[in-house]
């Protein structure tokens, strides 16, 4: 995922960072490991070395330039690499940011936390902002294949999340395996009242644009 404002990396259009996790999968047959082409081949990857890119292809994804307004991100895993552009920008391009800015973001383990590290620990540059809150969600059991928490931890704040959904100066962002959309819609439906209010309310925040996701398999 590519992990830079939308300016690039320090105001150069040329550069920009790329958020990788070295990935493999296993063989349900064989039981054997294979590495995935991409991560491996771009974590292989020596300083000085060249590769060709293609893109973007125009998805609407970034924040909001009114300062005023509230802005709501949840991520998982690398989803957490957009997020890490829009602080950024919101933090360092704008420096005077008025509006709420709330980040929920999880792994199923600390490693997964990329950039919670003393080398980069880029959200916790930003724990000094009166505007800014994150919350984090870790898998109890992070070496079974189980999700992070992050349902769980948006319910136990689940009046800061519906609040702020609710108010039309809030654009909410959501990053990471495309199966979060259909867990997060499910407790948005209960804190609405019913999926029918809820079907309704987010239709509304999508045609308003404050609604934007970007997924992967």
């Amino acid at each position: 995922s590519i992990a830079s404002p939308r300016d690039g990396e320090a105001g150069n259009f040329a550069q920009f960072s790329l958020c990788v996790r070295r990935c493999s999968y296993i063989d349900d047959v064989s039981g054997e490991r294979y590495p995935g082409i991409a991560s491996n081949f771009l974590c292989d990857r020596q300083p000085g070395d060249q590769i060709e890119v293609s893109g973007p292809y125009g998805r609407q994804f970034h924040p909001p330039r009114d300062t005023t307004k509230n802005v709501l991100m949840i991520g998982v895993g690398t989803g957490i690499a957009p997020f890490r552009a829009f602080m950024k920008f919101l933090y360092r391009e704008q420096t005077k940011w008025q509006g709420k800015v709330r980040l929920f973001y999880g792994g199923k383990s600390g490693m997964d936390m990329l950039y919670m590290n003393d080398k980069n620990s880029d959200i916790a540059n930003y724990y000094d902002k009166e505007t800014f809150q994150a919350f984090e969600a870790l898998s109890p059991r992070p070496h079974f294949d189980e999700p992070a928490q992050i349902e769980r931890t948006i319910k136990e704040n689940a009046g800061e999340v519906w609040s702020l959904i609710e108010d039309p100066n809030t654009y909410v962002y959501l990053s990471g395996l495309s199966k979060l959309e259909a867990k997060l819609d499910k407790i948005l439906a209960e804190l609405a009242g019913s999926e029918e209010a809820w079907k309704t309310h987010k239709l509304s925040l999508l045609n308003d644009g404050r609604w934007a996701t970007l997924f992967y398999e």
